[in-house]
């Protein structure tokens, strides 16, 4: 057995190739004829949604671009394609943001103290309003932050006492059907952290919230938010999104809604397939308040670095897996399959190629503004963090005068750490790969690309026949 464990292969790097994915080929053949539908019907589409769409499509492809990756012992030649850096779909760029937050996380901010995964769900009315006001999305986050701290400090029952609570919060934007459900992921500490004279600090834990406890929080979120709104009435549009951006408005409410939101089919709902498998009953609707759903069963204990890595993953991971996104045996319609099926038994959703981009268009966020908050104690400017995050020297670099940041985990890093594969070892004579050059010019590009038998031309983006995309859909629902 142990022969064999040495002699089985080990994990290798493959380079990424997103333009053979479903989601890629469904984007490079429609972009265009959406693009053109949506001027023709009078809505333009933002720049900063066209701007994700075509970096996308530019994501991974070596004729835009790549660093050179050289072996001398045996001369292997690697290319490395540039990446888009974007935070809306792209499964490749989020999922190394992910893991760099992950990562960043677990060893320069969150000390080994037990933490708690709370999860925040609003009303579909509310989700709209996040979705584009900022102001409000800031105030529904400073009410939930402030209403958790305050239950951890009563329930530690320490008066008089200096106590601090902390949190990191992910605002994620999609549900699993990849319709627009803008919730709150926090990782939160499972107790406060006490200050006693002469600057020490001591944890204190507190039991895990009751169903009943949970159930009153949420019932002081629901209260606060409905209070906030209430004041901000005789300022507030009926709709000001509408005005300003029509198109993101209709992409907006349809998505929200499970609706079709352009041509033929729009405020059409969209089709499902309904299985014999139901969702198992939880707790769920026991935990709901006008709207608001809390969930707080997932801990994670100190000393579990590894599990705590993990969740945060999950915070932070792109809204869709591409082993759930399959072409419809009519070879036009894509299939897109629940993580867990709904208590109606509905398992997958059927859509159009326009109906996915519109679903992808309401998900991606707004520019400029940050998906990722700290509170409390884990906060960049509180006093106490460098008392409390893990110290690690080596990982801290000067900028410009006596300030210091954390310096950002490599790929070659992450990639060790995630999937145990080492990047720079090269795959022939297990020497040490070395970057040589950044290609970024035309000229040598297709030059290098042709040396090598490679294609030099970028992914062509045909124009798809619209009426395929907007064809008449006979029936909602379809039984298996």
């Amino acid at each position: 057995m142990a022969q064999a464990a040495a002699c089985s292969p080990r994990p290798s790097y493959e380079r990424h190739e997103p333009n053979k994915s479903l989601l890629f080929q469904t984007i490079q053949n429609n972009l265009k004829s959406f693009l053109s539908h949506c001027d023709a019907e009078g809505h333009p589409v933002p720049h900063f949604i066209k701007k994700e769409f075509e970096a996308y499509l530019r994501c991974g492809v070596l004729a835009y671009g790549f660093a050179r990756v050289y072996c001398q012992e045996c001369q292997y030649d690697r290319l490395v394609p540039f990446s888009c850096k974007k935070c809306g779909f792209c499964s490749s760029c989020m999922a190394r943001r992910m893991s760099e937050t992950a990562v960043r996380l677990v060893d320069s901010v969150i000390p080994e103290i037990p933490t708690r995964q709370w999860v925040l769900s609003v009303p579909p009315p509310l989700r709209y309003l996040i979705a584009y006001d900022n102001q409000a999305l800031n105030e529904l986050i400073k009410i939930f932050i402030a209403t958790i701290f305050s239950y951890l400090r009563r329930k530690a029952n320490k008066p008089g006492c200096q106590l601090y609570p902390g949190a990191v919060t992910f605002i994620q934007r999609f549900g699993s059907a990849l319709n627009l459900n803008l919730h709150l992921h926090s990782q939160i500490s499972d107790g406060v952290y006490e200050k006693r004279p002469g600057g020490l600090l001591k944890f204190h834990r507190v039991a895990a919230p009751s169903l009943a406890e949970t159930k009153q929080i949420t019932q002081k979120i629901a209260n606060r938010v409905h209070c906030y709104l209430q004041k901000r009435m005789h300022d507030l549009e009926l709709d000001g999104l509408d005005a300003k951006e029509p198109f993101l408005a209709k992409c907006y409410a349809a998505s929200i809604r499970y609706l079709s939101a352009l041509g033929a089919n729009a405020g059409k709902q969209l089709l499902r397939i309904i299985s014999d498998s139901p969702s198992k009953d939880d707790d769920r609707f026991e935990r709901t308040v006008a709207g608001f759903n809390l969930h707080t069963s997932v801990a994670i204990e100190g000393h579990d670095r590894k599990a705590l890595e993990r969740i945060l993953r999950y915070m932070g991971r792109p809204p869709l897996s591409q082993d759930r996104l399959k072409q419809a045996p009519d070879g036009q319609r894509l299939i897109l399959t629940l993580k867990t099926p709904w208590r109606d038994g509905t398992s997958k959703i059927i859509l159009s190629s326009f109906e996915l981009l519109e679903r992808l268009v309401a998900i991606i966020p707004p520019p400029r503004k940050n998906q990722i908050r700290y509170h409390g104690c884990f906060g960049h400017n509180a006093k106490i963090r460098k008392l409390i995050s893990p110290q690690e020297k080596d990982r801290h670099i000067a900028v410009g005068h006596s300030s210091k940041r954390i310096a950002r985990p490599a790929f070659a890093q992450l990639m060790a750490r995630i999937f145990e594969i080492d990047v720079l070892v090269c795959p022939r004579c297990q020497s040490k790969l070395q970057i040589i050059s950044f290609i970024t010019e035309p000229e040598p590009i297709r030059d290098i690309l042709r040396a090598l038998k490679m294609s030099t031309a970028p992914p062509d983006i045909p124009k798809s026949v619209y009426s395929i995309e907007y064809e008449q859909q006979a029936d909602l629902f379809i039984e298996v």
